[in-house]
Parts: structure tokens; C-alpha cells; sequence
């Protein structure tokens, strides 16, 4: 007898049948009529585990529930999930199941701990979960950022936020500028005149900046406070809605933009602002002070992390604190694990 919920079965010379019945086709792979299968009938095709034993998939195209998109699922060399070739990344959501499958496999190893036990062990129990949940709830997942030197403190002429190489000429406008510990400092010198810093000169070939690609959306962002009441951004000559400042505290402004699909030239700036597009009217030594730069995809602006050029190892500050949020718990669980093993 064939077991046909394992290896497809061999084909024998002499052996093996195909016959069709009233009711349909059937296959003998053994020649008994007993262990006959019915392949086709009336009500449709019946397949068996068996017949995608040697089955291999490279890849899976999945299409959106609108229909609008198409996703390519796969898996690198690695065994990592691969989403259109780019390697998944959790998101805060998923994080926060984490956090809460682990609370209630942490609440159920309590329950096998007698009270003398966790009288004993409550306080750096306690502690600990503090620890690992604090970690968890200021986790902020950022997409990957495209501007390099993004910090933007203690920078230099060498040194400073660009996302497709240093280049001094045509970067600041306007203004006296100076690197800090506290970010780039960008005071007006001609009242008269635009003040700007570039991330992208103008005009640079969009063929020069591989990362971006016409036709995608993208969002730029950096931390920004100073005397001016507000800034703007001007991507390829676009003036974007000016966006108010704290004049104590810094302010995180972004702005989300699409590349034009006939787009061939690009150019990305930080522009001083009094509240109208296209200002040149200010006062004499108005200054601000940006730092955290980001450039990165799609249309939510996400918590500044650094480029991965500038990272030096291949593991991002999130994927770190991951890690170690994962050691913490694992190293609670072999806590619990000993108490009870202690105590039976």
C-alpha cells in the first residue's frame, strides 16, 4: 500500500495505472485497485500533500486588497524576510505584542513560584520587569534614513548632514554659519536675501542620487529652534506650507513629497521663514540651530536614527536595543526557571 500523505510515489514500468471510472480519473501508482486515488471528478482536481513533496518557491507576488499594489515576499541567504527585496523590519506594533506575550509568560512562571519564593525575589523581579517594559515603551522605529552625517552636531565642511556627498558650493546661502555641539548654527547675514541650508544642492541629477527614484514618496525631517518664527522646505523649487518654531524648544518639522515621475534634476533645502513662501524679509542677526536630519520613504516621519553608512557595525541602534531586550527577558525567564527548579 502507498502512504500518500508523504513522498510522491514512483511510477513502476508495468505497475502504475491511470484509469477513468464513472466517477473520474483515478491513479494506481502500485497497481493495486484498492489503493487507487481519485485525481479529477466532477466536483474538481484532489490533491494530496504528496504531490507537492518536491514543490520548491523562490518567491511569492502578493496583490493588495485594493488591487493598487503588488508585494514580493521571499527570503535572503540569511533566512530573513525579504518584502520587495528589503529586509523586514518589526514595527512598533509587533514590538508591543512582544512586550505583552512576554508579560503573560512572565505572570504565568510567577503562578509555579511558591509565596516564600517570590517574597524573596519580588523587589529584583520587579525591577527587572520595570527595566525590560521602559526599554520596550520608548522603543521608536524608525525607517532607514538617507542623509549621511545626519546628526549634525560637531560637524564640519567634511563632516556635515548630506545625502549624496559633500559638497560646499552652493550648500548655505545667506548666512554665517558655525558648527556646534548643538547642531548646525545658521545666522542671517542679508536680511534681504533667502536663507537656506541643502541637503541636496540645486540642481543635482537625480542620476546622482541613486536612493531616491522618480515617481516614490519621501519625507525629510530635523529638529530645528531659533529666533525665526518659522522654516520651510523648498524641494525643487516647490516652497512647501511654512511650519512655526519654538523659539526655547526644539521642534520636529518634516515634510512629505513625491518626485515627479518626469523628474531628472532634484534638490532638497531647509529654508528660513517668516510665514510666506519665498521669504527674503527678516531681521538682523535672526538665527536657528537644526540638527537630525532624516530622508527616508514613504509619507510618516519616523525618529531620527543614523545612516547604516554611518553605523559601524551592521546592527542599527534599534536592532541593539532589541537585542537586549531579548537577553533581559531571557535572563528573567532563567531566573523564574531556577526558583522553581529550587524548590521541587
Amino acid at each position: 500500500m502507498i502512504v500518500w500523505n508523504k513522498d510522491r510515489p514512483l511510477i513502476q514500468e508495468g505497475v502504475s495505472a491511470l484509469g477513468i471510472l464513472p466517477k473520474g480519473i483515478y491513479a494506481a501508482p502500485d497497481g493495486d485497485k484498492n489503493s487507487a486515488r481519485l485525481l479529477v471528478a466532477a466536483d474538481g482536481i484532489h490533491l494530496t500533500q504528496s504531490d507537492f513533496s518536491d514543490l520548491e518557491i523562490n518567491e511569492i507576488t502578493l496583490q493588495s486588497s485594493t488591487n493598487k499594489k503588488k508585494f514580493i515576499i521571499g527570503i535572503d541567504d540569511d533566512g530573513q524576510l525579504l518584502i520587495d527585496n528589503n529586509v523586514y523590519e518589526p514595527t512598533s506594533n509587533e514590538l508591543a505584542i512582544a512586550k505583552e506575550t512576554a508579560q503573560k509568560a512572565l505572570d504565568g512562571l510567577k503562578d509555579k513560584v511558591s509565596q516564600s519564593d517570590y517574597d524573596q525575589k519580588a523587589d529584583s523581579i520587579s525591577q527587572t520587569v520595570a527595566q525590560v517594559s521602559g526599554k520596550v515603551d520608548n522603543l521608536k522605529v524608525g525607517g532607514r534614513n538617507y542623509v549621511k552625517s545626519s546628526s549634525g552636531i560637531n560637524a564640519s565642511d567634511n563632516n556635515r548632514p548630506n545625502i549624496n556627498g559633500v559638497d560646499n558650493t552652493g550648500v548655505y546661502n545667506n548666512q554665517g554659519n558655525l558648527y556646534t555641539p548643538d547642531g548646525l548654527f545658521m545666522q542671517i547675514k542679508d536680511v534681504h536675501a533667502e536663507m537656506f541650508y541643502s541637503l541636496i544642492n540645486a540642481w543635482t541629477n537625480l542620476s546622482d542620487v541613486p536612493q531616491l527614484k522618480a515617481g516614490n514618496t519621501y519625507t525629510v525631517s530635523c529638529e530645528v529652534v531659533g529666533s525665526f518664527d518659522y522654516v520651510a522646505f523648498r524641494i525643487s523649487d516647490v516652497w512647501y506650507e511654512p511650519i512655526p518654531l519654538n523659539h526655547t524648544v526644539a521642534t520636529k518639522v518634516s515634510q512629505t513629497f513625491t518626485i515627479p515621475a518626469d523628474a531628472t534634476k532634484i534638490y532638497i533645502r531647509l529654508n528660513a521663514s517668516n510665514g510666506k513662501s519665498g521669504d527674503t524679509n527678516f531681521f538682523n542677526e535672526q538665527a536657528i540651530i537644526a540638527k537630525g536630519f532624516k530622508l527616508e520613504d514613504g509619507n510618516l516621519p519616523t525618529a531620527w536614527t543614523p545612516a547604516p553608512e554611518d553605523v559601524d557595525n551592521k546592527f542599527s541602534t534599534q536592532q541593539q536595543t532589541i537585542d537586549s531586550l531579548v537577553t533581559e527577558i531571557k535572563t528573567l525567564k532563567a531566573s523564574m526557571d531556577n526558583a522553581v527548579f529550587i524548590k521541587h
